[in-house]
């Protein structure tokens, strides 16, 4: 199965605001696949439900900022506050 970055990249895709994840246990494997996404975007915000404390970890590794927002987690590079973002 093809991760994400070669699924943006066979789309054209080059610019992502927004990733919604919620694949039941394979959020980390999702995030992996998305490797260049996570490395290269500053703009890109991620609502994700997170199985295990592991995901959570990669994605502040990667330097995002993460806060539960009732069963997701918002992830974003940057400030979050009050449930908006700031760079």
């Amino acid at each position: 199965m093809a991760g994400l970055d070669t699924l943006l990249e066979k789309l054209g895709i080059k610019d992502v605001d927004w990733i919604k994840i919620d694949v039941e246990g394979a959020d980390l494997a999702v995030l992996r696949g998305a490797k260049h996404l996570l490395q290269n975007s500053q703009k890109v915000k991620i609502i994700i439900e997170v199985s295990a404390n592991e995901t959570l970890e990669y994605l502040e590794k990667k330097g995002f900022q993460v806060k539960r927002l009732g069963s997701c987690y918002l992830a974003c590079k940057g400030q979050i506050k009050n449930n908006t973002t700031s760079p």
